[in-house]
């Protein structure tokens, strides 16, 4: 853990690198498929809004027994102290309302975008996690176990406990390396389909780490209910596309046309010239 370089902190350093990747990426896949500047700059809005503002929103609602106003959780003051949770809850559902404005044949390169830019966002969110101390694992006598020091966000300073940062760090490179391998096998797998490929793969991932954290006693947490819920819903909806282009690629044969066509010899059906 380094929290500081310099005068900086390593925190807010890898949290500028996360929205600067997110930026890059969407920029670089919407203008190659020449869409107006103002929807990688759009996107990009939602995910500051979603990182800052509803982020510490869902902090106070639910990860803290402190009341609040509103204007508390508006004021910089109160933004400034730290404490952010949830914000793919308010940016996923924001992006796909977003999608919907555009036109439907534009809707699925924006999804696909936003799927690739995410991976290797949160990789440095979790790596900005990791230097402050803050969503740790719950103790561990593991050899890769972590203490963090006292000063540090961890509420277990001193105590060994699970990396769990790092644990979800690692979790998005290998989503990324799945989308990459599924675009590169399987080239008709692309747009929305690639996007719910990333939800259902995110929701199954954080599942999975949240068992490690040091608030999970044996019994679903409320973010493993959400997540299994995204994943239940990525699932379904990546079946209905795969049936629904299945669809689109059928050819619709009338029955009396296929008992026909079962009399043709092969190579007349194809057109073929005979002996």
């Amino acid at each position: 853990m380094i929290p500081y370089v310099g005068s900086h902190s390593t925190y807010a350093l890898f949290q500028i690198a996360a929205a600067l990747a997110f930026l890059g990426v969407v920029s670089l896949l919407l203008l190659r498929r020449r869409f107006p500047v103002i929807h990688p700059l759009a996107l990009t809005m939602i995910y500051l809004f979603s990182n800052v503002v509803a982020a510490k929103v869902l902090f106070d609602l639910f990860r803290t027994d402190r009341s609040h106003g509103l204007w508390n959780h508006l004021s910089i003051g109160h933004i400034r102290e730290g404490g952010y949770w949830g914000w793919p809850i308010a940016f996923l559902p924001a992006v796909l309302v977003y999608a919907g404005l555009l036109k439907p044949e534009r809707r699925g390169d924006l999804l696909e975008a936003v799927a690739w830019a995410l991976p290797p966002t949160m990789f440095f969110q979790k790596i900005a996690c990791f230097m402050a101390g803050c969503c740790h694992g719950g103790p561990s006598g593991l050899p890769w176990a972590v203490a963090f020091p006292a000063g540090s966000a961890c509420s277990l300073p001193g105590t060994p406990v699970h990396p769990v940062q790092l644990y979800d760090a690692v979790s998005m490179a290998l989503l990324l390396a799945l989308l990459w391998i599924v675009k590169r096998r399987r080239p008709g797998i692309a747009g929305a389909r690639l996007f719910w490929i990333f939800v259902a793969g995110y929701a199954l991932s954080r599942f999975v780490t949240e068992l490690f954290r040091a608030e999970f006693a044996g019994r679903l947490l409320g973010s493993q209910w959400l997540e299994s819920g995204a994943f239940c819903a990525a699932a379904g909806i990546l079946v209905a596309l795969g049936n629904a282009k299945g669809r689109r690629g059928e050819c619709p044969v009338r029955p009396g046309e296929a008992s026909f066509l079962r009399r043709v010899p092969d190579a007349g059906r194809s057109g073929g010239a005979g002996p």
